[in-house]
């Protein structure tokens, strides 16, 4: 199957070719754990579609979302530079599917293919400018203005206007008790900015809900661009 994967659709045909050899096609439901922090990463990922997110965990069990991935990215960067293990927690956020590839022959192409490098440290780049940005805004910006900003980097990495995602995952991103995400998601709807649908939310006025989320939505939006 072609990949729509960012990373790999840009790779030369002979490059992909190869790797393809290697790849196998995998779907995901919302809520699968891909890595526990602390797992070794025998595999790394590319999505074509849907959403994952790195969780930092803490040690009472307390989870907070550092970075969204979707299909401009790829799970299982650090064995491509030589750490064995999951930091975080990677998790399935928005059902999907994609290319998964053993890391030893991704580490191998990232070693020889100055093409497929270029990329991959094109995206850790982005990753780390997210990590930093979402380490402010959990500091300093409202549940509010949180939702506003996850909803719409969601649905924009998506592309698409209604997400298959609960309360309670939403509340796992952010870090906060699921009544305030909802009480946040009941304004929303009654400002007609979102609605629910049967399994998730889907976002009525963007440019609205823009106007409340919190000012890294534009960081995100220059990642993306």
């Amino acid at each position: 199957m072609e990949a729509t994967n960012s990373i790999l659709s840009a790779l030369p045909p002979e490059e992909w070719r190869a790797l393809r050899e290697q790849a196998e096609w995998v779907t995901f439901p919302a809520g699968r754990v891909l890595y526990h922090a602390g797992d070794p990463i025998t595999n790394v990922y590319f999505p074509d579609t849907g959403l994952t997110a790195a969780f930092a965990v803490l040690p009472s069990g307390d989870q907070v979302a550092v970075v969204t991935i979707g299909a401009e990215g790829m799970l299982g960067m650090p064995a491509l530079l030589g750490v064995d293990s999951s930091p975080n927690q990677i998790r399935v956020q928005v059902a999907s599917a994609g290319h998964q590839i053993p890391a030893s022959v991704a580490r191998q192409t990232f070693e020889r293919s100055q093409v497929f490098r270029r990329l991959v440290l094109r995206e850790i780049g982005r990753v780390y400018v997210q990590v930093a940005r979402s380490a402010v805004c959990n500091r300093f910006h409202s549940h509010r203005q949180r939702v506003g900003r996850w909803l719409l980097v969601i649905t924009g990495k998506t592309d698409r206007a209604s997400v298959a995602i609960t309360h309670e995952l939403l509340a796992q991103m952010l870090g906060g008790p699921r009544h305030a995400i909802s009480s946040v998601i009941a304004e929303f709807r009654a400002k007609r900015l979102v609605q629910q649908v049967r399994g998730g939310i889907e976002v009525l006025d963007a440019a609205a809900l823009a106007e409340v989320a919190c000012e890294c939505h534009r960081t995100d939006l220059n990642l993306w661009s």
